[in-house]
């Protein structure tokens, strides 16, 4: 209870939060909250990251830089890429419709 109330500091998450380029897309009748960063590397796949109840974006906070920038804690683009991971179709289907909505 005391990280809340003293130690967590709510305006420094925010302030990450706000310095990322957030959307909302309406899929299959569901707000789709997502943040659109584009690597600054040519070339790169598209990645969707996802959460869901009970989580949240700020989970997914520490993994977003690394990401879209993987060659500044020293690493290349290619090191990030392995084989395509497989989802049910329904998930496939959705995240399509994202990617042509962006």
């Amino acid at each position: 209870m005391r990280h809340g109330q003293t130690d967590y500091d709510w305006r420094k998450i925010e302030a990450r939060l706000n310095a990322l380029p957030q959307f909302t897309r309406e899929i299959d009748g569901l707000d789709v909250h997502f943040v659109h960063l584009r690597s600054k590397h040519e070339n790169t796949l598209p990645l969707i990251v996802t959460y869901g109840w009970p989580g949240s974006i700020i989970e997914q906070l520490k993994i977003i830089d690394p990401l879209a920038n993987p060659t500044a804690p020293g690493g290349s683009a290619s090191d990030l890429w392995g084989q395509p991971q497989l989802f049910s179709e329904e998930v496939r289907a959705s995240f399509r419709h994202l990617r042509k909505s962006i």
